[in-house]
């Protein structure tokens, strides 16, 4: 049996002791998309050979670390990766969801706003929503002042009702603010919410 792709996008990191400017992507990426029954397929930060990957993928994950360069980040090469995927996948329907600074990405890309909001680095809260109610870590400095249209949230944070998570009505694409890679063991309600959201299950 032929498990499907996944592709992974990567951070970019800039390490000056070796004067290298690096595609990186925490390990533990990897395992969670394992435990979706996927094959995680890192993409490179560069636009033409993530071009020709496209179609091996059965979906995608908009993975999170890093600002975007409207938000002052420094990899624009991300960037134009991240919106070619997103373009994609509302070009053909392919299963796409984002995290942290992925759901990030794709409010831009759909004309909503961000702004820097307090008390949502390092913590954890609880949320609540149509996804149903529990707790989740949080890494984000940014989060959603104008939704775009026309995406819809499935969850706020009970504390200050922050928009946690978002999903577009019609096409296969939503995203989260949350981190499922960095719980340990995965949450069983990550690995089932992600299994749905990308066709897997």
């Amino acid at each position: 049996m032929i498990k499907p792709f996944i592709g992974l996008t990567q951070r970019v990191e800039e390490v000056t002791g070796w004067n290298e400017r690096r595609d990186q992507l925490d390990q533990s990426w990897v395992h969670f998309v394992a435990a979706l029954g996927g094959v995680p397929l890192p993409l490179p930060n560069h636009l033409e050979t993530v071009r020709l990957l496209i179609p091996k993928l059965s979906g995608v994950i908009l993975t999170g670390g890093g600002d975007l360069a409207a938000l002052g980040g420094t990899a624009p090469e991300r960037d134009a990766v991240e919106e070619e995927l997103i373009g994609q996948a509302a070009r053909s329907a392919l299963p796409l969801v984002g995290v942290c600074r992925g759901l990030q990405a794709l409010v831009q890309s759909a004309g909503g706003q961000m702004a820097d909001v307090p008390g949502h680095i390092g913590s954890a809260h609880w949320i609540e929503g149509s996804w149903g109610g529990r707790r989740v870590n949080s890494f984000h400095r940014y989060g959603i002042v104008q939704m775009p249209e026309p995406w819809v949230i499935e969850a706020y944070s009970a504390e200050d009702n922050l928009i946690e998570a978002i999903r577009h009505p019609t096409l296969p694409m939503a995203a989260v603010m949350w981190h499922p890679e960095r719980v340990a063991p995965f949450d069983p309600r990550d690995i089932a919410l992600f299994r749905n959201l990308l066709a897997l299950s």
